[in-house]
């Protein structure tokens, strides 16, 4: 289960720590929709972690370089990945990647069935 304790006050800033003791804020403005940003930086971390984690399982590797490029548009219920990995990867790691998301990012597994999900996966 995961927990947090949230207050807002003045404004919208949020103040929230999480089960573990971690102080996270999370501000809106007119320029910026938190909730969302954090959304994105979240739904990010879980995939590249789930992207590592494959790795990690199939080769052992801890230090290799991924980055994600996440998109997220909310009014057409759609969210585009594009996976970089700093290593030469084959057809079969690419499926081993996206299985691996499939099965472990659990944001995912909390969006609904409406939002459609893209993973686009380049190598060295």
């Amino acid at each position: 289960m995961y927990i947090a304790k949230s207050s807002l006050n003045k404004g919208f800033t949020v103040n929230s720590i999480s089960a573990n003791n971690q102080n996270y804020t999370l501000e809106m403005n007119d320029t910026q929709d938190g909730p969302m940003d954090l959304f994105t930086v979240a739904f990010s971390g879980c995939i590249l972690m789930c992207v590592k984690g494959y790795f990690f399982r199939k080769y052992d590797m801890k230090d290799l370089k991924i980055e994600i490029d996440l998109s997220v548009d909310y009014e057409n219920k759609k969210c585009l990945s594009y996976i970089k990995v700093d290593y030469e990867i084959s057809e079969e790691d690419i499926e081993g990647i996206l299985n691996n998301i499939k099965l472990r990012c659990k944001i995912s597994h909390l969006l609904s069935d409406e939002v459609e999900l893209k993973y686009e996966i380049k190598g060295k």
